[in-house]
């Protein structure tokens, strides 16, 4: 009877060691087909074509970090987490925008479940606005995490922005590295130079704001300054509002390529 008792805690054994000791590509193979079937029955609209590719090919995953908040000395900071926004990715060919199954999870993907479809089409940070968004998120996450909630951080990162022109008073040397004269041809470039803003608005009255001066089109933008201000401040500084998030990464209009009347004659002039 004491051998069976110990016989059947060594398999018991053997079983929970094998069940615990799973790779990460295990459990990337068991969320990929979680996501697949997920996909395959909520796409009504797919080609037969298109829903071969999802059941025969493999997908690729995109992972994004999650941040999420603490104290620390009164203010809440953006730490990393242990979780990872993961995004069971495929790429149909003749298809423009990516078809994603997003989840939550560790890296080894151990609890990914998925919880929606994501269509995105990625666009060239050579258009308009795109450059000065990504270089106002890489600003928000090396510079401002101290200054910012989670919810604020992950916004930014997450979404896009509105996008204004402004007139807040900026400083020609806002990292106090230029000569006198180099502040001088600074001033210049700034008085010809257009201030645009991008705007995310998360907590109700406030905006988180990245001001900067733009010369040619909207892909030279340059950060002069950002913050947290409120609502009120960026009215009393708004000359104009030029895109809302919806639009934010769309091509430039006539009118606003107009914004730009200096850089038109110089194209002119040549």
């Amino acid at each position: 009877m004491l051998k069976k008792f110990y016989l059947c805690l060594s398999v018991l054994g053997v079983i929970l060691l094998l069940n615990g000791c799973h790779s990460t590509a295990w459990y990337q193979d068991r969320a990929v087909k979680r996501a697949r079937t997920y996909l395959l029955e909520r796409s009504r609209d797919l080609k037969q074509s298109e829903i071969d590719f999802i059941r025969f090919s493999d997908p690729v995953l995109l992972r994004s970090e999650i941040y999420s908040g603490a104290e620390d000395g009164g203010m809440t900071v953006g730490l990393g987490s242990n979780l990872s926004q993961i995004c069971v990715t495929w790429q149909i060919p003749g298809m423009s925008e990516l078809i994603m199954v997003y989840g939550i999870s560790n890296d080894r993907m151990e609890n990914w479940y998925p919880e929606r479809i994501i269509r995105k089409a990625f666009i060239s940070h050579k258009q308009e606005f795109a450059s000065a968004i990504a270089a106002a998120r890489d600003y928000a996450v090396s510079n401002l995490q101290k200054n910012l909630t989670a919810a604020q951080l992950n916004n930014i990162r997450f979404t896009a922005p509105a996008i204004c022109q402004t007139n807040f008073p900026t400083a020609s040397d806002p990292q106090v590295k230029l000569t006198a004269d180099e502040q001088k041809k600074a001033q210049e470039a700034q008085k010809n130079a257009l201030q645009i803003s991008l705007v995310w608005s998360k907590e109700p009255g406030t905006v988180v704001l990245f001001c900067g001066h733009s010369e040619a089109g909207f892909t030279s933008w340059k950060l002069n300054f950002a913050g947290v201000i409120t609502e009120a401040e960026l009215a009393a500084h708004t000359v104009k509002k030029l895109r809302t998030p919806a639009d934010a990464l769309k091509t430039a209009t006539k009118e606003e390529k107009a914004l730009f009347p200096a850089v038109e004659s110089k194209k002119e002039a040549k």
